[in-house]
């Protein structure tokens, strides 16, 4: 549509955008809205450590993949798991291949976490929110309810 190389001129400049967008945002103090799913909380952090408030901690622009190297660790993990976390099936939730945390190693692999009902109803409890509104996965029909309808994945194909 734009040429190839306003395309790529486009396309680095939409990049730009995206890397400065934050991510996750909370809605009427009652719905947290992000791309992929519930980060893990932060290695050695307090047990009731406010992970939202740590996601406001993150550089602007973050290296998620691959990380930049001035970045701490446990915060690159953090932005990673915002982006790239599913919620876990109920074959994983039944077969106790979750961990105590709810959270389990992710069927799509490459390192990437999912979440399951344990590490939701924690999530949720623990900064007073109802609902997640995420986006990572295509659904037919658009929007996908799982996780005792307290997680929405809204996304249609193509």
């Amino acid at each position: 549509r734009f040429g190839e190389d306003m395309g790529e001129l486009v396309w680095e400049e939409l990049n730009q955008v995206f890397d400065r967008l934050p991510l996750s945002a909370v809605i009427d103090r009652d719905i947290f809205c992000i791309h992929g799913g519930i980060p893990r909380p932060i290695p050695d952090s307090p047990p009731n450590a406010n992970r939202i408030e740590m996601l406001q901690r993150i550089s602007p622009v973050s290296g998620i993949n691959p990380p930049y190297e001035h970045e701490d660790e446990p915060y690159r993990q953090m932005a990673s798991e915002c982006i790239w976390s599913d919620p876990a099936g109920e074959d994983q939730e039944e077969s106790g291949e979750l961990g105590a945390d709810g959270f389990g190693e992710s069927p799509r692999g490459g390192g990437t976490v999912c979440f399951g009902n344990k590490a939701l109803d924690d999530f949720l409890a623990q900064h007073q929110l109802s609902y997640v509104i995420r986006a990572h996965e295509a659904h037919a029909y658009g929007v996908s309810l799982s996780k005792r309808a307290r997680c929405f994945t809204v996304r249609g194909r193509g």
